[in-house]
């Protein structure tokens, strides 16, 4: 499947209409991802709309995990969106796909004799931009673990779009090297113990779900009950965590501003569970939405 946001099939895009036509509109892609194409490998079930809510979020994971988030910018777009290029990669990064974030710029970025960035030989129509930031931020989504790649036409990234789909994604499922390349730094970088679970949410990487689960009582220690903490007891939450990250996890938890997460008493909270069991059994096992009293 390939999905696009809605923006990208707007009166006046620059994007291919072989993509376009070739592509469903996914709603709400890039206002959830940070990407405005989702590329999977052939027979993927089809997405439409992507709401901030747990059953989108599901849904998303499962097509990503045989797909990838595609960031793309055509001409001057790019150099204006310098600025927001981390916190879009951020984004990205925060929804686990077999292959790693990807920025596709197209067009000729070359610098005039001010050094300032040209387009296809052309300044650029709005401010100037320096040719070394354009190179910098280049690299810079790279160093932070993204996939940089340039063309020189939206042709020439219409027909990349479907050698992806067609063909590419497929032979990584099949192979699995990049599955294998994942784990190992999964292996390596994801922390030991229940708490690692809590960096699937955005805003929470190790050193914060280990302070989140220092901050619980001997007793709370498990998965289940760091939820409840979390989106039960914001006083002390905000100690550890920032109100706008508990606000993030409350609109992906589909919580609003008076229900939280309680654990029932049947045993799941004296065991270390990961997140995929959890949701398998929502709501009998895990809590329910409970109103604050």
């Amino acid at each position: 499947m390939i999905a696009i946001d809605h923006t990208e099939a707007r009166k006046g895009t620059k994007l291919s209409k072989n993509v376009i036509s070739a592509s469903v509109i996914a709603t709400g892609l890039e206002h959830l991802t940070g990407a405005d194409i989702l590329v999977t490998t052939k027979g993927a079930p089809v997405i439409t709309h992507l709401k901030e809510n747990l059953p989108s979020a599901r849904k998303l994971a499962k097509l990503l995990s045989s797909g990838v988030l595609i960031q793309r910018k055509s001409g001057e777009d790019f150099l204006h969106s310098i600025p927001t290029l981390k916190q879009t990669l951020l984004r990205m990064a925060d929804h686990k796909a077999m292959v790693r974030p990807i920025l596709a710029t197209v067009g000729l970025y070359t610098p005039n004799r001010n050094g300032n960035c040209t387009v296809d030989g052309m300044n650029t129509i709005g401010p100037s931009v320096p040719y070394k930031s354009a190179v910098t931020a280049q690299w810079r989504w790279q160093a932070r673990g993204g996939i940089y790649i340039n063309f020189k036409s939206e042709s020439e990234f219409a027909r990349w779009i479907a050698w992806l789909h067609n063909k590419e994604l497929n032979a990584i499922e099949k192979n699995g090297e990049t599955l294998v390349v994942e784990a190992q730094q999964e292996l390596r970088l994801k922390p030991s113990g229940w708490w690692g679970e809590l960096t699937m949410f955005p805003g929470i990487g190790p050193v914060r779900a280990r302070k989140i689960a220092d901050a619980l009582p001997d007793k709370w220690k498990t998965f289940a009950w760091a939820l409840h903490f979390l989106t039960a007891c914001p006083g002390e939450a905000t100690r550890v965590v920032p109100q706008s990250v508990l606000q993030d996890m409350r609109r992906i938890l589909g919580l609003d501003l008076t229900e939280f997460i309680a654990v029932m008493d049947t045993g799941l909270k004296e065991r270390e569970q990961g997140l995929s069991e959890l949701l398998s059994h929502w709501p009998d096992e895990l809590g329910q939405k409970g109103k604050e009293q």
